[in-house]
């Protein structure tokens, strides 16, 4: 980063706290188009809630469904967009591709494709990452061409992964979220953003012929 121009970013921020589908909008507006189903699990206390915040090109927040039952079919998004679930259970289908996880666990949805999210009783926290932060990263460690950037799952690569990246996902919720500023540093945003494009799913060198590409918590441990 050296050389790198350092100016303070606004943080924008986004919170709500409610127990019918107002979330739901706020959630299609943020991170990606979908079309919602709701369902209130029976003798259930509902918690439904959305705190986020965002700078420059990095989104960070937490999504609170806990109580419901929710489904949605959801637009193809061009960035990276991954959940590291803190209650419940969040799960995303598309074609033949499915992945589940619990508590302490991390997804990253599918790129480029329309798909399928699924929550039950779920509290997550969502980040909303550049795709060219990934692409970089996949050309210096494997010398992946960014047109060719796919990812092989959904869910993590191991269990070790999983866990590292939900540790930053929370680490980077905090930072920007829960502490209550107003401005950051654009080399802060930048910092964090490296360490969120470590996502859960491995990137993988596709074959040719294929030329289309579709676009306090405890601190993480070494990137």
């Amino acid at each position: 980063m050296a050389g790198a121009e350092d100016l303070m970013l606004p943080v924008q921020r986004v919170e709500m706290d409610s127990d019918d589908l107002d979330v739901s909008a706020a959630i299609g507006h943020l991170y990606a188009r979908h079309r919602p189903r709701v369902r209130r699990l029976a003798r259930a206390r509902v918690d439904g809630g959305l705190r986020a915040a965002a700078a420059g090109p990095l989104n960070a927040g937490l999504v609170r469904m806990v109580g419901l039952e929710y489904q949605a079919q959801a637009d193809p998004v061009d960035w990276l967009l991954t959940a590291a679930v803190s209650a419940g259970t969040v799960g995303a289908t598309a074609g033949r591709e499915q992945a589940t996880v619990a508590r302490g666990g991390a997804l990253l949805f599918p790129l480029g494709a329309q798909f399928t999210v699924t929550g039950r009783s779920a509290a997550a926290v969502a980040l909303r990452i550049p795709l060219g932060a990934a692409a970089d990263l996949a050309e210096e460690n494997i010398g992946l061409p960014a047109a060719n950037l796919r990812f092989e799952s959904m869910g993590p690569v191991s269990a070790a992964v999983g866990g590292l990246f939900t540790q930053t996902a929370m680490f980077i919720y905090g930072e920007l979220v829960t502490s209550g500023i107003t401005e950051v540093s654009s080399l802060v945003v930048q910092e964090m953003t490296r360490l969120a494009r470590h996502a859960p799913g491995a990137p993988v060198r596709l074959p040719p012929p294929v030329r289309d590409h579709p676009d306090g918590l405890p601190a993480p441990g070494p990137a």
